[in-house]
């Protein structure tokens, strides 16, 4: 089980390797992939997307469990960003990887290797 960063997922949009490999993998594989709605938040954010890009990262979002964040999400956060200083949107996806009992897949190591409760795929 995987929970993908928004990263991970804008270099398998746009056809970067070896993220984009690995997420097409997961997807044909039929492995249980989760994605934070904040993940979702940030792919959809970026101030020049054309429609035809968001039409394709709704497309993709599709093919994942969207974990939204609730109350369980919030408090591990909570927790994780007291603990280790991060920004808020890092805690959130790191906290439904932990929720998920999945292993986050990011290209931004360096933003979540300090948190010991984490499993990262690298």
């Amino acid at each position: 089980m995987f929970t993908f960063d928004s990263d991970v997922l804008m270099h398998f949009l746009n056809s970067k390797e070896p993220e984009s490999s690995f997420v097409l993998q997961n997807l044909k594989n039929g492995t249980l992939t989760y994605v934070s709605t904040i993940t979702e938040t940030e792919l959809l954010s970026h101030k020049y997307l054309e429609v035809q890009e968001i039409v394709d990262i709704n497309e993709l979002l599709k093919s994942f469990s969207l974990v939204s964040v609730d109350s369980n999400i919030a408090k591990i956060a909570g927790a994780l960003r007291r603990k280790y200083s991060l920004k808020t949107p890092d805690v959130l996806i790191a906290a439904t990887a932990i929720f998920t009992g999945s292993t986050l897949v990011t290209g931004n190591l360096k933003d979540f290797e300090k948190i010991k409760e984490l499993k990262l795929w690298k």
